[in-house]
Formats: C-alpha cells, structure tokens, sequence
C-alpha cells in the first residue's frame, strides 16, 4: 500500500517514466522483474 501512495504522488512525468521503463520490456517475465525493482526503488525512497 505504501508503494501505491508513493506512486501517487510522483509526478505525471515521473509515473510515465517508471510505466515506460516496465512496457518497454519485451517479455512478460522482464516485465515482471522490472515492476520488482520498481517497487524496491519505491520501497526504498
């Protein structure tokens, strides 16, 4: 939950950068492992 509110309060930009970076990904399990990190980097900010 606290992931989704950090989420929430990034910036449109920022919310765009992060969702390009994991669709950008060609195959669903990099996707899947790009979304992980994603959600450590929140979890550590």
């Amino acid at each position: 939950m606290e992931n989704l509110l950090y989420f929430d309060n990034l910036t449109p930009s920022q919310q765009r950068n992060y969702i390009s970076w994991i669709d950008s990904a060609k195959k669903q399990e990099t996707k899947l492992r790009r979304l992980a990190q994603a959600i450590e980097m929140m979890r550590k900010s």
